[in-house]
């Protein structure tokens, strides 16, 4: 797979740049967007926090997300995976002496992050997976208030937990126009892993599918997701990959309506896939 863009600006020059990918003979949807080059190539941004920010050591960064007002969350967990840190910084890289460092015991055993987004309203959505004791866990979506507390009206006590699922394992998250969350990762199916999507409603209820959740299969293969975001109509975007016994994977791109069946109009019966003998880490 390969992204090819087209552009010559110069150096705080804004230009329209085309995006698109090409995989064999087939070519995808182009997207323009407006980019603007800064500084030397490469060079670090010294306005932010001098060019890099230092984390304390006793806590193993997860996911980030930038707030609507510039502000930065960024989420981790200690050593143990025991506790979930929530830290915010200012637009310009220092700490935010008005958010010092939140930790919070989530689950008897341990807790592991999928992903972090932030609600126009400043509200904080974590994806994370809680341990009860070794190999026993749930999948939940967990919604802090913009100042880093718990949030008592999300599900039960801002923790949004849905059974049924056994084996998950988490690879993003991403907000619906209504206020929505959309978990994505894979699920164990007895013989391997299926695509898995929940979603949470803005008070986290489960509501995707009958069960509030889908799996999807793209054969006798291990699938799993990478990336998901909701379109404006409330339709799902995710890519990800399938990996095969032999080593082969194929890059996956597939659409899903609100109601969480497959959206037949898109791609070949609602996916795309081409050939792609690497793993897949994340995509947009």
């Amino acid at each position: 797979l390969r992204f090819l863009a087209a552009a010559d600006a110069a150096q705080g020059e804004t230009k329209s740049v085309t995006l698109f990918a090409t995989a064999g003979s087939k070519t995808s949807e182009a997207v323009t967007t407006a980019l603007s080059v800064r500084g030397a190539p490469g060079a670090l941004d010294t306005t932010f926090s001098g060019g890099r920010v230092t984390i304390p050591d006793s806590i193993d960064l997860e996911a980030a997300a930038l707030a609507p007002d510039g502000n930065i969350i960024l989420v981790g967990t200690n050593r143990g995976d025991t506790d979930l840190s929530l830290l915010r910084l200012t637009a310009d890289g220092q700490p935010d002496s008005a958010f010092p460092t939140r930790t919070f015991r989530l689950a008897p055993s341990r807790t592991f992050v999928g992903g972090v987004v932030v609600q126009p309203d400043g509200k904080i959505v974590v994806a994370v997976d809680l341990e009860s004791v070794p190999g026993q866990s749930s999948l939940s979506a967990v919604r802090f208030t913009a100042q880093g507390e718990l949030d008592p009206s999300f599900s039960q006590g801002g923790i949004a937990t849905l059974g049924g699922i056994q084996s998950a394992s988490l690879g993003a998250v991403a907000l619906a126009p209504d206020g929505s969350v959309v978990v994505a990762g894979s699920m164990f199916n007895g013989e391997n892993r299926d695509f898995l999507l929940v979603r949470f409603s803005a008070v986290g209820q489960p509501n995707l599918g009958a069960a509030g959740f889908i799996t999807d299969s793209f054969g006798a293969s291990n699938d799993s997701i990478s990336a998901v975001a909701v379109a404006l109509d409330s339709s799902i975007v995710v890519t990800g990959q399938t990996q095969f016994d032999n080593g082969t994977s194929r890059f996956i791109l597939a659409r899903y309506l609100n109601d969480g069946t497959k959206d037949g109009s898109f791609g070949e019966a609602g996916h795309f896939t081409a050939e792609f003998n690497d793993d897949i880490s994340s995509s947009a």
